[in-house]
């Protein structure tokens, strides 16, 4: 087993080198699976935790494929995303409450599970949130965190992004899971209004978890980010009726773009009559009713809930965890298509009940 696993190595570490983001980071394909990668070199400090994330997986962190000691440097090898970061996509416009809820709420999922193995990212801000090609918030960039240390009193370096930095970073106090919760809460309004808190804080129904986030004194924050989570969950949701839960659930309603869900209203109206139609022109018998809705069900029910990825239901299947996001949207497309196809197919030969 050590030989099987000293040759994985070996193999992951033969690559050639695409193209250079800095001096620090490069981009490389290794040769033989033509895998792309990130490499980084940083501090010899960093190896112990880098070492622990490794064995770390988690569908909204970066995965780190290994780290080395090579000339007293932490060589560390990482997932490459495909995607865009959450700067990039603010650049052209803010985020819409929702938008930025399901943004946070994911990212909540990824520190939860860091914060279990006792590790502080330090580092939360829009240049280290990944955006995939197919929506799945991943935190990336962990060249500041630390393991959390309770028997010390305050960091031994001052690091941190000034804005989203919390005052115990700045040697007041030891960092904890409260310092990404700070770090949390400006990153919230900063999706929401593209400005820190105290340059303009949202005035919306986030406005008082915004500024429990950012409590100058971190017993006042949230005690956990699930806590958080809940918070804006509840937020999300409060003060609408039960229609309006399940309505903001459905394909074409999720947005705030009242044109889309105009034209999703009317398609959806169209559909049902259509259906209706079938089954009053059509349907002679049991067995009939029952083929009508098989063949609707194959045309309309399973292509919207696979082109959607209704409720990000294709992510909490216990079978898909830490696969390849990417491929597994590619695959519910396809089923979709061919549960499209297949639908028109046995629709289109309803016509032969009247004879």
């Amino acid at each position: 087993m050590e030989n099987t696993s000293l040759t994985s190595q070996y193999k992951l570490w033969q690559f050639e080198e695409i193209a250079s983001y800095n001096k620090n980071t490069t981009l490389v394909m290794n040769t033989e699976t033509k895998r792309l990668m990130i490499k980084k070199e940083m501090p010899a400090e960093e190896l112990e935790l880098h070492k622990q994330l490794t064995s770390l997986r988690h569908k909204n962190i970066v995965s780190i494929l290994d780290a080395v000691s090579i000339n007293g440097k932490c060589i560390v090898l990482e997932q490459f995303i495909s995607g865009q970061t959450l700067e990039e996509k603010l650049q052209s416009h803010t985020l819409s409450e929702p938008e930025a809820a399901e943004i946070i709420c994911q990212i909540c999922d990824g520190l939860a599970f860091i914060h279990k193995h006792q590790i502080v990212h330090r580092d939360l801000t829009p240049s280290n949130v990944m955006i995939t090609d197919d929506g799945i918030i991943k935190i990336i960039d962990f060249d500041i965190s630390r393991f959390q240390k309770t028997t010390s009193r305050k960091d031994t370096f001052i690091l941190g992004t000034e804005g989203y930095a919390a005052p115990e970073q700045f040697g007041f106090k030891q960092s904890g899971p409260q310092t990404d919760i700070y770090a949390l809460g400006v990153l919230l309004n900063v999706m929401l209004t593209n400005a820190f808190p105290n340059e303009t804080l949202w005035n919306g129904k986030f406005k008082n978890i915004i500024l429990k986030c950012i409590e100058i004194d971190d017993t006042k924050r949230y005690p956990d980010v699930t806590r958080l989570k809940n918070a804006i969950q509840n937020k999300k949701t409060s003060g609408r009726n039960p229609f309006e839960k399940i309505l903001c659930h459905i394909p074409g309603f999720r947005g705030e773009n009242q044109l889309v869900s105009i034209f999703s209203a009317i398609g959806y109206f169209l559909m049902i009559v259509y259906c209706i139609g079938c089954y009053s022109t059509y349907a002679n018998n049991a067995d009939q009713a029952f083929f009508i809705a098989k063949s609707q069900f194959f045309l309309f029910f399973i292509p919207i809930l696979f082109f959607s990825n209704f409720m990000h239901f294709q992510n909490k299947l216990p079978f898909l965890r830490n696969r390849n996001t990417k491929l597994i949207r590619i695959l519910f497309n396809v089923l979709a298509a061919v549960s499209l196809v297949a639908g028109i197919f046995m629709l289109s030969s309803i016509s032969n009940f009247r004879s």
